[in-house]
C-alpha cells in the first residue's frame, strides 16, 4: 500500500492488510482535517480582515467620545443638538455591555482602551 513497504522491516499479509484497511484511511482523514482546518482558519481570517476594512473606508470625519457614561452621554447629547448625526460619533469604551448599548441607540462603538493607539 505505500512506496517501500516491507523494504526495512519483514511485512507479512496480515500487517499489509492493517496498513491497508486501519492506516492509510486514517492517514487520508488527517489530511483532510489538516487542510480543511487550515482553509476554515484563512478564510476566517480574510473574511474578518475584509470586514475591518470596509468598515475603516466608511468611517470618515467622525467624533470620537471616550467613555459612554454621564459625561460622554452629555457630550454626545451636545454633538448631537449642534447637528452631528449619531453615525458621526464613534464610542470608545472598554465594557461590552456599554459599547452593546451604544450600538443598540444607533451609535458606532469600540471595544478598548481609548489611551492605546491600536484602538
Amino acid at each position: 500500500s505505500t512506496t517501500g513497504y516491507g523494504d526495512i522491516t519483514p511485512y507479512s499479509d496480515g500487517a499489509r492488510l492493517i496498513n491497508v484497511v486501519l492506516v492509510t484511511p486514517l492517514r487520508v482523514l488527517f489530511l483532510i482535517i489538516l487542510v480543511g482546518t487550515t482553509l476554515e482558519v484563512l478564510t476566517e481570517r480574510t473574511r474578518e480582515d475584509f470586514r475591518l476594512k470596509r468598515w475603516r473606508t466608511n468611517l470618515r470625519d467622525h467624533t470620537v467620545v471616550v467613555g459612554f457614561g454621564t459625561k460622554g452621554r452629555s457630550a454626545i447629547q451636545t454633538l448631537c443638538a449642534t447637528g452631528l448625526s449619531k453615525e458621526q460619533i464613534v464610542i470608545v469604551d472598554p465594557q461590552s455591555k456599554v459599547i452593546e448599548i451604544a450600538n443598540a441607540e444607533g451609535f458606532t462603538g469600540v471595544v478598548g482602551d481609548a489611551t492605546r493607539s491600536d484602538v
